[in-house]
């Protein structure tokens, strides 16, 4: 009877042992990326859209929704299609951009992808609006939202909460690859 209390103390002692470290891995995780970019310019949210995938009949978007249960993106695709994105956005602001996209399923299933990206010199009028369109130009690219982040904390918990989650579905932009790339030490 006395093991079984016992077991039950270690299991809960162990599972918050487990969460302390997750939480120090991603804030780790977090410094990391944002370290590396530095100055992060940009966050970013970059999504797929699958009812401009471009599907055949004469459907109307509700069919279209719930004939698309499935992701029409695969996570495969979704990787390419950031890796695409960061080595462009640099032709399209005319100045050097480094980035890392990490990927992420939404709760329908869609992946996603959160990233931050960072510029030579500041940002420049039209710069956002540039690398949106970048994103939105190709079928299926579906929303995207750049912002500025306020601070380097903010850099740090973005990283931690986005980018940390998964560190083995990261898209370095062709910038870091050159710099750093997993595997590789520093």
């Amino acid at each position: 009877m006395g093991s079984v209390a016992w077991r039950d103390e270690e299991d809960a002692f162990l599972a918050g042992e487990k969460v302390k470290l997750r939480s120090r891995v991603q804030v780790a995780m977090g410094e990391f990326i944002g370290e590396l970019i530095k100055p992060v310019t940009l966050f970013g949210t970059f999504t797929f859209d699958p009812l401009n995938i471009g599907m055949s009949g004469p459907l109307v978007s509700g069919e279209r929704r719930e004939m698309l249960a499935l992701p029409t993106v695969s996570r495969w695709c979704a990787m390419r299609r950031f890796t695409y994105f960061l080595n462009h956005a640099s032709k399209v602001v005319g100045r050097p951009v480094a980035g890392v996209i990490a990927l992420e399923d939404h709760r329908s299933g869609q992946p996603h992808g959160h990233g931050v990206l960072g510029t030579e010199g500041p940002l420049v009028g039209g710069d956002i609006g540039k690398l949106s369109l970048l994103w939105r130009e190709h079928r299926g690219n579906g929303f995207i939202r750049l912002e500025e982040p306020c601070s380097q904390e903010d850099v740090t918990k973005y990283c931690a909460k986005y980018m940390a989650k998964d560190a083995g579905e990261l898209v370095f932009s062709r910038l870091l690859a050159s710099k750093w790339s997993p595997g590789r030490t520093l």
